[in-house]
């Protein structure tokens, strides 16, 4: 089976085509035998094409082509259409080549309700389906009839988080991300509302539970992006590119993140307003930042010795977790080093220029947030942690644009994490 992302097309008033296809051959068991008489299994084999098009508030149209061979029959081949309005009205019809057959054209037409109670229910659709097959010398036209009963809002997903409560500090750059919902309707788009409550996880269940009730309520939240009220925020993330896949969201602090504990979860829903919450609840938690001590003063003697001092070259090296911002222990250690130096008196004058850089894993779009979090992460606690003036350290973020090495020239998985792991830095 294979189908093609979607594209933009710009005629008829569609938004969206895809391209599928399938083949598929089965029953290639050993031949049946009965006493000493053997009978082979009927060998298939199928292949299809269909071309879709159309949009979510207007016309949807598929074209299909379908080949049969089964053992010892002739071919059948097959072609078929279907135009539909808004997913309410469809007609339907095929035209089968196969001269062996008493009846070649086939006609359909199907209806469909939606969001009506009690039938077919909330997010839920109900579609009426009658086909007529063309009659012939022996046989009168057969008619059929169904029913199907199915969901129209996006699918189950969940959330990515850590049995843990995850520790933040206030200057932290933080990720959350969740897996990616998808939609009935080929032909919709799935968007994403954030939330995100302090201290008070019953108003994000209130909220999720609004959400459910009320079909309008996440369009509002999408409108007010980045909006807030009491210990409630969200925030919303889409493209409009149809092949984007926007599941994550970088809270980077303005100024800095309020301590507390934060609980938060995600809402996908469709243009329909059908609303769907992530199975799981995030939780996690930003401490207060302790600076260290201010160094001791500065205390003159009257008598002065000299020694003999071995030089070394400062080079920090500044790496990260995969997809993280806090500075490990190490990375400290290193940036206490260059602090400590910076405070001298005879560097009172240099500048310092900061260089954020991330794997090639992920998004460029994403690697680019990335870059930026951990070059500023380094940047605060410079001037945190050391006291050293903003003004004489310049930030940068690159994404993924300057890597050391390029990890996919090599097969093995060891060496790959090695240089994604050198990849990941901030350059001083």
């Amino acid at each position: 089976l294979y189908r093609s992302n979607r594209f933009r097309i710009h005629f008829f008033n569609f938004d969206y085509g895809f391209f599928s296809a399938g083949v598929a051959v089965d029953q290639l068991g050993k031949a049946l035998k009965f006493i000493d008489t053997e009978t082979p299994l009927p060998r298939t084999f199928r292949a299809g094409a269909a071309l879709n098009m159309g949009s979510h508030k207007g016309m949807q149209i598929q074209l299909a082509g379908d080949y049969q061979k089964v053992r010892d029959e002739i071919g059948r081949f097959s072609l078929g259409a279907e135009v539909t309005w808004r997913y309410l009205l469809g007609i339907r019809g095929g035209y089968n080549f196969n001269d062996h057959l008493l009846s070649k054209f086939s006609l359909g037409l199907s209806y469909r309700l939606g969001n009506l109670k009690p039938l077919p229910g909330k997010k839920k659709a109900l579609r009426l389906d009658f086909a007529y097959l063309e009659g012939n010398d022996f046989f009168s036209a057969p008619l059929r009839g169904g029913i199907n009963h199915y969901p129209v809002g996006p699918e189950k997903f969940d959330i990515y988080t850590s049995q843990q409560v995850e520790s933040y500090e206030p200057t932290d750059a933080i990720s959350l991300a969740w897996e990616s919902s998808n939609d009935p309707d080929l032909y919709d788009d799935v968007r994403y509302v954030l939330l995100l409550a302090k201290d008070d996880s019953a108003a994000l269940a209130e909220m999720v539970a609004q959400a459910d009730d009320d079909q309008d309520l996440a369009f509002r939240l999408a409108n007010d992006n980045g909006g807030g009220k009491g210990t409630m925020r969200w925030f919303t993330e889409f493209s409009n590119d149809p092949n984007f896949d926007s599941s994550s969201h970088l809270l980077i602090p303005e100024t800095e993140h309020q301590p507390g504990d934060y609980y938060w979860t995600v809402l996908a829903y469709d243009r329909d307003g059908h609303a769907r919450a992530a199975e799981k609840t995030g939780h996690f938690r930003i401490i207060k930042y302790t600076p260290p001590p201010p160094p001791p003063p500065v205390v003159t003697y009257d008598l002065q010795m000299t020694k003999t001092a071995i030089v070394q070259l400062l080079q920090p090296k500044i790496h990260f977790n995969f997809n993280k911002y806090t500075l490990t222990t190490e990375a400290k250690h290193q940036l206490d080093s260059l602090g400590k130096a910076l405070q001298s008196p005879d560097l009172a004058n240099v500048f310092v220029k900061l260089g954020g850089h991330t794997d090639q894993r992920g998004r460029a779009a994403y690697n680019q947030k990335l870059s930026r979090g951990r070059v500023n992460r380094v940047k605060r606690y410079l001037e945190q942690a050391h006291h050293i003036d903003g003004n004489r350290i310049f930030a940068h973020g690159y994404g993924e644009k300057f890597l050391l090495n390029d990890a996919d020239k090599f097969s093995d998985k060891t060496q790959q994490d090695s240089i994604h792991t050198l990849n990941r830095r901030v350059d001083i």
